[in-house]
């Protein structure tokens, strides 16, 4: 019988948005909210006796620095960057006002204003289980985080 893999999805903490615009794939910091979130939630998987051997991270700013507040608590552990690990693909919605996103119904991926100029969910399922699917080989009977994004960790 082989060990299962145990993976924590962790979405990246809140972002410093002050124009309040669709920021898609751009570098955006996290908040201050958003590092104290992170760090609460690391020393929450901390005290529950949750160690993870690695950390697989998105490459964009505010996942990177989701990690770095985790690796904080968890000193030493060893942090991958994937590419898969991205955001979703919405670059032509990118700088709009989140007010016009709110006013469409948030839903990028159904709205016919929209749904042709994003990543299809299909797609944003199977890199993200691509990852997956290579840490579970990788990582046999062991703990793995994975910080990513609020869509295609929904999606995964």
């Amino acid at each position: 019988m082989m060990a299962n893999t145990t993976i924590y999805f962790i979405r990246h903490g809140d972002v410093y948005n002050p124009k309040r615009i669709v920021y898609n794939r751009n570098d955006i910091p996290l908040s201050e909210e958003g590092f104290k979130q992170i760090e609460s939630l690391a020393k929450k998987l901390k005290n529950l006796g949750i160690i993870p051997v690695a950390i697989y991270t998105s490459p964009l700013l505010r996942a990177l620095q989701s990690t770095e507040e985790i690796t904080r608590v968890f000193a030493g552990t060893k942090v991958v960057q994937k590419e898969n690990l991205q955001d979703t693909d919405a670059r032509a919605l990118e700088g709009r006002p989140m007010d016009w996103l709110i006013s469409i119904g948030g839903d990028i991926y159904n709205n016919p204003q929209t749904s042709q100029l994003v990543e299809k969910p299909d797609s944003i399922v199977k890199r993200i289980l691509a990852v997956v699917e290579q840490i579970r080989k990788k990582h046999r009977g062991e703990t793995v985080f994975i910080v990513g994004h609020g869509d295609p960790t929904a999606f995964a």
